[in-house]
């Protein structure tokens, strides 16, 4: 492991502050969007995985110090939504209708920094095995939010955020987060039980500003 990654993820004060500062922007694009989208599927308007991009990508666009897409957004509808990095294109992708639940994994890039942001949204009417899977990730998401590491840990385990899913016969095939740094899809530190020996223990003081994403998820192939 390049030993530049963790100096990448430790953030100054500044840093930190500007990192704020986006967040602020893409939540104020985010918010945009998802009012839209309300108002588009109560008017029964035909929206597509695409259209998502379309939207999502035109409500960054306008935000102050916005300078390209974080990475490809991916959307994806009910049994697209199931399979990791999944990518709509003009010859197959699926319409928003009926019932279910839509991901969408997207990020803008900004002068003051990179947003990396999935959500899950309810279409329609969900089922009783949609809200236990979702409650479940969630247990995961706050457990390893809440964690405490001791000092010089190799790696911050993923343990929090798989325990609620492993007790529930599940698990998910990648990392749990990244770093915070560059672009969010090409610099990861993985809070992964399989990445201990990859990484040094950490030293310093510096730790407070380790920012690092959370992505727990439970995946029903097909579904």
């Amino acid at each position: 492991m390049n030993p530049s990654t963790f100096a990448k993820s430790r953030k100054t004060a500044e840093e930190a502050a500007h990192i704020r500062v986006t967040m602020e922007q893409d939540g104020a694009a985010l918010a945009e969007f998802f009012a839209w989208f309300e108002d588009a599927l109560a008017r029964g308007e035909r929206i597509t995985e695409l259209t998502i991009d379309e939207r999502l990508t035109a409500a960054r666009a306008w935000r102050p110090g916005f300078v390209t897409l974080g990475f490809g957004t991916i959307a994806g509808f009910n049994a697209n939504g199931a399979m990791p990095h999944y990518r709509a294109t003009e010859a197959s992708h699926a319409v928003i209708e009926g019932d279910g639940l839509l991901l969408i994994d997207s990020g803008g890039q900004y002068l003051s920094g990179t947003t990396g942001i999935t959500r899950v949204v309810s279409v329609g009417e969900i089922t009783a095995e949609h809200r236990r899977d979702f409650t479940i990730v969630l247990k995961g998401t706050m457990a390893l939010s809440l964690a405490h590491f001791p000092r010089g840990i190799r790696s911050p385990c993923s343990t929090p955020s798989r325990a609620p899913i492993w007790e529930a016969g599940a698990d998910y095939g990648h990392g749990t987060g990244h770093d915070v740094q560059l672009l969010p899809e090409r610099a990861r530190r993985s809070a992964s039980h399989l990445a201990l020996r990859e990484r040094r223990a950490m030293d310093g003081d510096g730790r407070r500003h380790d920012h690092l994403g959370r992505a727990g998820g439970i995946y029903r192939p097909g579904k």
